[in-house]
């Protein structure tokens, strides 16, 4: 757990040279939603996202508060539909991102002999 609470994220997440798709719930109690913010600011180009009444494990969370001893049985719900929403957007715009070459395109690459 220390090693958790030690760890500075900020160098690796200034070397990531990849897009980024970062979110949180507002519910999230082991992690602290404010971190988004912290993310965009390192990592311009990532996006991030804080979702309305959804916990850690990205469940809806209609309580005040969450508790990780409702994990057990929310992780039998589906996830929040909102991830999956921002999930497929975010997707669908790096499929269509500038200088994007259809050999980059899954199943449309030539084999080398």
């Amino acid at each position: 757990m220390r090693e958790f609470i030690a760890y500075d994220s900020a160098s690796t997440l200034s070397r990531i040279a990849v897009p980024v798709l970062a979110m949180t719930g507002s519910k999230d109690i082991q992690v602290d939603p404010g971190d988004m913010a912290s993310i965009a600011a390192l990592l311009p180009s990532a996006q991030t996202h804080v979702l309305p009444d959804v916990d850690h494990i990205l469940r809806h969370e209609p309580r005040p508060v969450s508790d990780v001893r409702r994990y057990k049985k929310q992780a039998q719900q589906p996830i929040d539909p909102s991830v999956g929403s921002l999930l497929i957007d975010w997707l669908q715009r790096l499929d269509h991102r500038p200088g994007r070459d259809s050999a980059d395109e899954p199943g449309t690459r030539q084999r080398q002999p």
